[in-house]
Formats: C-alpha cells, structure tokens, sequence
C-alpha cells in the first residue's frame, strides 16, 4: 500500500494527515506558515518550508491536497498554497499531487453527501475523526479532522474498507 500524506490547506497552515492505507490509524497534525502579522509573501514562504519539510520527513508515495475557507478574502492565498504544495510533490516524487474536493472526501469520510456550510462539515469530520478513534480530545481540531477526511478519500482508493461504515471503528 502506498502511503499517503494529505494536506487541508487553511489561511495560515495546514491540517495534515500521514500513514499506508493499511496502517491502524493516520498520524495527524498542523503544519504553521506563519501569523496573522505576517505578509503573503512571508506566508508562501513559510508554507514552501513547512510542506518541503512535511514532505521530506514522512516520505509519500501520494500527496493530495485541498482548500477550504468560507471567506473568499482567502481564496487567493489558498491557490497560492496550493500551487506551492503541488509543485514541491512533483519536484520530490513521481507523478502530480491530487487535488481533493473537500465535499468528496467528507461524504466518504462521514458518510453524509453535504452540509449546509462549514462549521457542520467541521463538526461531522471532527466526530468521526472521534469515532474512529484517529483523534482524541486533547487533539480534536477541525483542519486535522479535514486532514483525515482527505486522507481517508485518497487512501479508500487502495483500501475501500476506509470508506464510511457506521458499523465499524477504524
């Protein structure tokens, strides 16, 4: 099984979720491009550091990548981001880094095919992430619950098993 690194890409970081389809949970966690008092440019730059860095350590077969904010103030920083991640993915490994559609991967994480906006979204990834046993209270945070939905999406392609099941924790 190849493994995966995923990346929900947010205004000043990323969630990130990392582990082999096959492996008994993804380990999670939130990469900083920087603050509210830094400049775009700092940003990019600290997002190019913080993904080549991510990269490096956790050695992916697969990276997939997604966006998501409801202010579209942050739109253009988020393309930003995302071109950066992709293009760092092609620079350190063979083939292109996939683009993930957030409602995609939430529908195969959750089960549920939408949500009226996205504090729902949030609250139904963060309760599976619970319910699966890949986050814990301390550590419950919803661009790591996003990152999960990613990964899940990315890595059920290999393992279909991932896939929703209301029945089964994992």
């Amino acid at each position: 099984m190849k493994p995966v690194l995923a990346l929900s890409l947010a205004p000043l970081g990323a969630g990130w979720a990392f582990g082999a389809p096959d492996a008994e949970k993804p380990f999670s966690g939130f990469l900083t491009f920087g603050s509210n008092m830094h400049t775009d440019d700092e940003l990019f730059c600290g997002a190019q550091r913080e993904v080549l860095a991510s990269i490096i350590h956790h050695q992916p077969q697969i990276v997939a990548v997604t966006a998501v904010s409801d202010d579209r103030r942050f739109a253009p920083r988020l393309f930003a981001y995302q071109v950066i991640a992709r293009a760092i993915a092609k620079a350190k490994l063979p083939g292109a880094a996939k683009l993930v559609d957030i409602r995609d991967a939430l529908e195969c994480f959750t089960g549920q095919p939408r949500f009226d906006n996205a504090r729902d979204a949030d609250k139904a990834a963060k309760i599976e992430a619970r319910r699966r046993l890949w986050l814990g209270m301390d550590d419950l945070d919803a661009d790591r619950a996003s990152a999960l939905a990613v990964w899940c999406h990315v890595a059920a392609q290999q393992l279909p098993e991932l896939k929703f099941n209301p029945k089964a924790i994992r």
